[in-house]
C-alpha cells in the first residue's frame, strides 16, 4: 500500500462512527459499580487508539441508539457473496456490488428524469443511500 492510500485509509478510520455499548464496570478509583461506554468491536477500539482517545480524556459526543446492525451486515455478506460468485459482480468491492444490486433490482432507487435539449427526456434510476442513520427503520426492514 503506498503512502497516499495508507494516509487515506487512516483518515477514513479516524472519521468513521464508532459503535459503543453501555456496560456495568467497577470504577477503580471508587470501587463503585458504574455504567461505562465501551467500544463494541475491536475495529472501534482501533479507531479510538488511532484518534489518540486514551483513558481519562474528556470527550464530547452526540450519541444515538443504533439500529439492528445484523440487517446491515446481511446485506454486505450478500454483496460479498455476489462479488465472489456471480460473474456480473466479479471484481467489485462489497459496497460496489451492493450498489450494483440496487441498480439491477430497482430496490432502494429513485427515478430521475432530465431534459436534454434537442434530444428529449432521459429517465434513469439513482441508488439511494443505505446508511442506517439516514434511513427510516421500516424501509430497511
Amino acid at each position: 500500500m503506498n503512502t497516499t492510500a495508507l494516509a487515506k485509509a487512516k483518515r477514513k478510520l479516524r472519521n468513521r462512527d464508532m459503535n459503543i455499548e453501555v456496560r456495568q464496570l467497577v470504577d477503580p478509583e471508587t470501587c463503585e459499580l458504574i455504567g461505562a461506554l465501551v467500544p463494541a468491536h475491536p475495529v472501534d477500539q482501533l479507531s479510538l487508539r488511532e484518534r489518540k482517545f486514551g483513558t481519562g480524556l474528556l470527550l464530547r459526543a452526540t450519541l444515538r441508539q443504533d439500529r439492528n446492525p445484523m440487517l446491515y451486515r446481511k446485506a454486505h455478506v450478500l454483496s460479498g457473496w455476489l462479488a465472489d460468485n456471480v460473474e456480473m459482480f466479479t471484481g467489485l468491492s462489497q459496497q460496489d456490488a451492493l450498489k450494483k444490486l440496487q441498480e439491477e433490482s430497482g430496490i432502494g432507487c429513485e427515478a430521475v428524469e432530465c431534459d436534454l435539449p434537442g434530444i428529449g427526456r432521459l429517465a434513469r434510476t439513482e441508488t439511494e443511500s443505505l446508511n442506517l442513520v439516514d434511513m427510516d427503520e421500516g424501509r430497511w426492514n
